[in-house]
């Protein structure tokens, strides 16, 4: 809810008077431009997309896929922009989704190291069991590196439990 509030708020602070923006559902928006054209949308979304770079809620980057579409002069219904503008996004989406997902567990990562791990000691094994496993696999490097982050989060819910019932000897009640 903490990123749809903040990201809701970064669109209505990047948009100028006139322009509308709309939440349509879950989490995605409209964001209308009344008389402008496809170039106008185009520098908007390369604005936003510098602004929500630098926008973190809590250690979390925000992120969005666009797509643009224009009615131009009624010779495009509203109902085709919008599909167009969705289909744009979705292929946006599927383009950027890769490098969201690493941006992410990067930040997770960086801000809760203390929390992954217990001791040195597991840190070494496991980084040494994921280097076994992707050589045995033939791994090129950039795999190795997601590998070792998917091992770098096994310990994820570290980050959100109390570290008393995590160290807790006794059976939990």
């Amino acid at each position: 809810d903490r990123l749809i509030r903040a990201f809701a708020n970064t669109l209505k602070n990047a948009s100028k008077s006139g322009h509308l923006v709309c939440r349509i559902g879950g989490d995605e928006f409209i964001v209308l431009l009344p008389w402008q054209g496809l170039v106008d949308a185009k520098k908007m979304v390369s604005s936003l997309k510098i602004i929500l770079n630098k926008t973190y809620v809590g250690s979390i980057p925000l992120s969005a896929a666009f797509g643009c579409s224009v009615c131009d002069n009624g010779q495009v219904l509203f109902e085709e922009a919008f599909r167009q503008a969705d289909e744009a996004m979705y292929k946006n989406k599927l383009k950027e989704n890769e490098t969201i997902k690493t941006a992410m567990i990067d930040s997770i990562l960086e801000n809760n190291k203390s929390a992954f791990w217990n001791n040195r000691e597991e840190i070494e094994q496991v980084i040494y069991t994921c280097h076994l496993m992707g050589e045995q696999w033939g791994l090129n490097p950039i795999e190795c590196n997601r590998l070792l982050k998917a091992a770098a989060i096994h310990n994820i819910g570290y980050s959100t439990l109390d570290q008393s019932v995590i160290r807790k000897e006794d059976e939990l009640n």
